[in-house]
């Protein structure tokens, strides 16, 4: 755990995500402007990030946004990725989470192991956090939030 600079964190996670993002004509939009210094592993909270951003740019139609939200209070910081991409069924939400989820999938064209969204629990979990997605149904978008605390 080592003090982490937000602002250099998102610039960091951004440029990871850049190439993903571009070869979609995607845009991510930015809710994040007070700098926010917080105590964390950066490298593990970085790589929840570009995970959450990478999904939602794989599960998200050709030219659309994404939106990357960070909020402070007085005892977390809250983190919202959401897309408008093909959304999830309410009875898969909790097992998305869970390494292996047996979540019926539209087929894209980059792999997945079943194993990142039960990676960045972990990760959340050891930082004293919480992690959940929301979605509207399918063909609705999907919003995933995690929280920190500030104070550790």
């Amino acid at each position: 755990m080592e003090r982490v600079d937000l602002n250099q964190l998102v610039s960091w996670v951004l440029e990871e995500v850049s190439g993903t993002v571009e070869k979609k004509d995607q845009k991510i939009t930015i809710d994040f402007n007070e700098p926010i210094i917080i105590t964390a592993d950066e490298l593990r909270l970085g790589q929840v990030l570009v995970n959450l951003l990478d999904n939602a740019s794989k599960y998200s139609p050709e030219g659309t946004e994404i939106d990357l939200k960070i909020e402070k209070t007085e005892e977390t910081i809250r983190f919202t990725v959401k897309d408008n991409g093909i959304g999830i069924k309410q009875e898969d939400i909790n097992k998305l989470f869970t390494p292996f989820p047996d979540i019926e999938r539209p087929i894209v064209s980059e792999k997945s192991v079943g194993l990142g969204l039960s990676i960045c629990r972990g990760i959340i979990e050891l930082h004293g956090g919480n992690i959940w997605a929301t979605s509207n149904d399918t063909n609705k978008g999907t919003t995933f939030h995690f929280t920190i605390p500030t104070k550790k």
